[in-house]
C-alpha cells in the first residue's frame, strides 16, 4: 500500500484570484473618482462678485484688467468682435505680459448662459486666474 503524504503535492501554480480581486476593485475606485478630478468647473464666489464693481470702481485699475464684453454677436475686446481663437491668444498675450491676471466678464441681458460659460472657459484655459463677472450697467 503506497503512503501519502501528510499535506499532499505542493501547489506550483501561482493563485491570481486575489490579484483580479484587487485589481477590479482599483478599476472600480478610478472610475468612481476620475470623473471629480478631471472636472473643470468654474468656481463662483458670491459675496465676492458682489463687491467687485465697487473694488474695481476704488482701484481704477479697469485699464490694467482685461476686460471682455460677452454680446450676441461674439466677444468683444475694446469695441472689437473676437472669435473665440482669438480671445485666446490675445489673453495668452495679455496673462504673459505680468501683473494682475483677473480678467472681467461683462455679459449683455439677451446672451445665452452657455455663451457666457463658453468664453469664461476660453479665458481659463488661456491663462486668466480670476473671472470677474460684472452686470452691464445702461447710463441711457
Amino acid at each position: 500500500m503506497a503512503r501519502k503524504e501528510p499535506y499532499g503535492q505542493p501547489i506550483t501554480e501561482v493563485n491570481v484570484i486575489p490579484l483580479a480581486d484587487v485589481v477590479t476593485t482599483l478599476i472600480v475606485i478610478f472610475l468612481v473618482t476620475m470623473p471629480a478630478v478631471l472636472w473643470s468647473g468654474i468656481q463662483v464666489n458670491a459675496t465676492r462678485a458682489a463687491r467687485t464693481h465697487e473694488v474695481v470702481r476704488k482701484e481704477r485699475s479697469v485699464q490694467d484688467k482685461l476686460t471682455v464684453l460677452v454680446a450676441e454677436s461674439g466677444p468683444q475686446v475694446d469695441g472689437i468682435t473676437l472669435s473665440l481663437s482669438e480671445l485666446g491668444a490675445l489673453t495668452r498675450q495679455r496673462m504673459a505680459d505680468g501683473g494682475d491676471r483677473t480678467v472681467i466678464v461683462v455679459p449683455e441681458d439677451p446672451v445665452l448662459l452657455g455663451r457666457v460659460v463658453t468664453v469664461m472657459d476660453v479665458l481659463k484655459q488661456n491663462g486668466a486666474e480670476g473671472l470677474a463677472l460684472l452686470n452691464k450697467v445702461d447710463t441711457e
